[in-house]
């Protein structure tokens, strides 16, 4: 299996230029709150964001993004995701999206970049003396 891992940019937003990256399995929450594992400010400029607003589960390659119910939605490539319960939603997605390389995912507006990076590993060569 080739390793790979999963980057989040900051691409628009108060953290810009910030990176998150992932290179083993993980469960990554989003939201304004101290227990988020990504936490954004709890000021004016960030209300539209809920306090646990949605949630990655990370196992690189793959990246998939699910809506925690916030009020002000995320937006995947700037298409509002819903949960399957959401009355609010005409096509609801079940149970979040997954997300590929170059994919943008928003909250409020904080922006986020996927990159997704599979390394190669280069076998050792033999040593001849």
């Amino acid at each position: 299996m080739i390793p790979s891992t999963v980057t989040l940019s900051v691409a628009q937003g108060f953290l810009k230029g910030r990176e998150y990256s992932f290179v083993a399995p993980a469960r990554c929450v989003i939201g304004r709150a101290r227990d988020c594992d990504i936490q954004l400010p709890g000021d004016c400029f960030h209300a539209d964001v809920s306090r646990h607003h949605c949630v990655l589960d990370i196992s690189p390659p793959a990246i998939h993004v699910r809506d925690l119910g916030s009020r002000n939605g995320t937006f995947v490539n700037g298409v509002r995701i819903y949960d399957s319960a959401d009355e609010r939603a005409e096509a609801p997605v079940a149970d979040g999206l997954d997300l590929k390389d170059g994919d943008q995912f928003q909250l409020g507006s904080t922006a986020f970049q996927v990159k997704v990076e599979s390394v190669a590993t280069v076998p050792a060569l033999p040593l001849f003396f």
